[in-house]
């Protein structure tokens, strides 16, 4: 199988100002966005059998992402502080 590595704001098509605004002003937001970008590339590995992991391994980075992702959107939204 091929991943295909995308840019997390691909992720969020409305949001590209928003986006912009919360890189520039320097919020936590950029550090949030580089640990989903870490975790999102060591799956992407495991799943491509590059590297090696247990399925529980694996099942703990998607959690980590999924909860990263989940802080992106509040932030994103607003619901959050960054």
């Amino acid at each position: 199988m091929v991943y295909v590595q995308h840019q997390l704001r691909d992720e969020f098509p409305g949001y590209g100002q928003r986006f912009d605004e919360l890189t520039r002003i320097g919020c936590g937001f950029v550090k949030l966005c580089a640990e989903y970008e870490f975790l999102n590339r060591e799956i992407n590995l495991i799943e491509s059998r590059m590297h090696l992991a247990d399925d529980g391994e694996l099942e703990t980075l998607r959690q980590k992402r999924q909860a990263i992702r989940d802080r992106i959107v509040g932030c994103l939204n607003g619901s959050a502080q960054c």
